[in-house]
Formats: C-alpha cells, sequence, structure tokens
C-alpha cells in the first residue's frame, strides 16, 4: 500500500460556507467545482491551482467552535504557490485581506508570506520553486 500525490483535499467547516467560498473565490481565485448536500449541510468544492479546499457547514447537530486565536494543536496552516508573489501581495492588500506576516525568507532560500482566511484559517503562499 502506498499514498498517492502530496494530498487530496483540505476541508474546511464554516458557520457560514456561501461566504466562506465567496472570499476563496474572490481573492484566491477558487473555482467551484462541485456543490451538494453531503449528510445534511452544503459542501462546495474549489480548486485554488491544483489544489482541492473542500468547505461545508455545521451538519445537523453538530456544533463548530471558533478559532480561538493562538496556536493551537493540529494543523497550523495550508500553503499555495505562486509565480507572482509580490503582486498577489498588493492585490489582496488592495481588497482589505488580513496579512499576518509580510513577504519573508524561508528556510530552503525562497519566499512566502501569511494571510488570515475567513474562520481564522491561516495560509502561507509561497513562491513556485
Amino acid at each position: 500500500m502506498s499514498i498517492k500525490g502530496p494530498f487530496h483535499h483540505v476541508h474546511l467547516l464554516s458557520e457560514n460556507p456561501q461566504l466562506t467560498v465567496g472570499w476563496y473565490v474572490e481573492n484566491l481565485g477558487g473555482r467551484i467545482f462541485d456543490e451538494g448536500n453531503v449528510r445534511g449541510s452544503m459542501r462546495y468544492r474549489l480548486r485554488l491551482g491544483e489544489a482541492q479546499i473542500n468547505i461545508r457547514g455545521p451538519r445537523p447537530g453538530e456544533k463548530i467552535v471558533p478559532h480561538g486565536g493562538g496556536k493551537s494543536v493540529g494543523i497550523d496552516h495550508f500553503g499555495l504557490s505562486t509565480d507572482e508573489l509580490e503582486l498577489l501581495l498588493n492585490q489582496l492588500k488592495s481588497k482589505g485581506v488580513k496579512i499576518v506576516e509580510p513577504i519573508f525568507t524561508t528556510p530552503a532560500g525562497g519566499r512566502a508570506f501569511f494571510i488570515e482566511g475567513p474562520d481564522g484559517v491561516l495560509i502561507e503562499i509561497m513562491e513556485a520553486s
């Protein structure tokens, strides 16, 4: 048995999945390729470049707990790559997206920055390598 590919998808929970999906479409060029009710909640599947992001709301009886701020156990962030780091940073700034950490040099010598998405999700944008 072996795992194929870098990853299949990231799944995000949101109190307002339609608003969250709109943010990813508007700010990061996400493309919705599937949507529907899955086990009692709307689920949207998007492509961000080659990455697949699934976003859904709470299911009946589920309670979604908001991000408490600070660091927590589990996934810290997800990363996306671009060939136009400064251009994307400036576009996001002009749209009012929260820049958590401006451009910095990565341990491997590349460059990246962090933004905050809906629901406190931390997203790293890196230069494509």
